[in-house]
């Protein structure tokens, strides 16, 4: 049995964080991850000043090798209707790779890993946590997200969780070397088209030499939005047809167009997807709003 002072479960920016400030303070800690780092994670990706102030980060240490993308302006508008591109005189927003960003975090905390082994059981044992029947914790930490094991393990809830649940579906992927300089979307400001009923947007964010595109909404009106008229209308503006479902190359070139995205257009190998049952994002009820829209991905 491996023991340890502190157990914590999820590798996120949480967890290690977390781990940070333990494992500094002197305590024995463990991270477990079922994922093997680096590793995906659906996600926009940026980060704000604060963050890098909160998690004492060195920006010119972590850009050495990485993104960190200045983001000094916003474009939003509504699918298929005009643009407003709100400016800051400042960065307000760091663009990032979550693959590198994350793994970055947990490299430095100072715990050890245990990466790329899933949590099964948790049970209690004379005053500490038994995890897998491997590891024995004085305490136990659940920073896993929404389907934490931890929660999920612990929890006595019986009845099925009835809140909202968004889903999202992105690709992550590398602007082509010719297309870089003419790139239609600017590193520093991202795009965000929100769906005429509002319970959905589609991103465009990029980040140095890599693009991210993404559509999130709440799942009971996925259906009811249309996506394959969507898709249609990336076809009539971009002349590139989706014929096949796996054909990637395809899907991004038919992406790096968009004024709006469609969640059928990210159907191929490099597509993530992710479920979550938190409240969408309060959207602006003015386009004319001075703050940056919500980076909650």
């Amino acid at each position: 049995m491996d023991r340890c002072e502190v157990l914590i479960v999820g590798g996120g920016p949480a967890g290690s964080s977390c781990a940070r400030r333990l494992a500094g303070a002197g305590l024995d800690v463990v991270v477990l991850d079922k994922a093997v780092f680096p590793r995906d994670k659906v996600c926009a990706g940026w980060i704000t000043p604060a963050v890098l102030e909160e998690l004492e980060l060195d920006a010119a240490d972590y850009a050495t090798g990485r993104v960190l993308q200045p983001i000094t302006a916003f474009r939003v508008g509504v699918e298929g209707g005009p643009t407003l591109e709100i400016e800051y005189p400042r960065p307000v927003s760091y663009g990032i790779r979550r693959c590198e960003f994350d793994h970055y975090l947990l490299q430095r905390s100072g715990a050890r890993l245990e990466l790329g082994v899933p949590v099964k059981t948790v049970r209690a044992d004379s005053h500490r946590w038994i995890v897998n029947d491997r590891w024995s914790a004085r305490l136990l930490i659940g920073a896993g997200g929404h389907f934490c094991p931890v929660a999920r393990l612990l929890s006595e809830r019986t009845d099925p969780d009835d809140s909202p649940v968004i889903l999202a579906q992105e690709a992550e992927f590398p602007i082509p070397t010719e297309q870089r300089a003419g790139f239609p979307v600017a590193g520093d400001c991202p795009e965000f088209f929100f769906c005429r009923d509002l319970a959905g947007y589609g991103w465009i964010v990029r980040k140095g030499d890599y693009v991210n595109i993404g559509l999130g909404r709440e799942h009971e009106r996925l259906r009811a939005g249309r996506p394959d008229r969507r898709v249609q209308q990336l076809q009539v503006r971009t002349g590139v047809g989706l014929h096949r479902a796996g054909d990637v190359a395809q899907q991004h070139q038919a992406a790096r167009a968009l004024p709006w995205l469609s969640a059928a257009t990210f159907s191929g190998p490099s597509s993530r997807i992710f479920a979550s049952s938190q409240p969408a994002a309060t959207l602006p009820k003015s386009s004319g709003s001075r703050s940056p829209p919500s980076a909650n991905q």
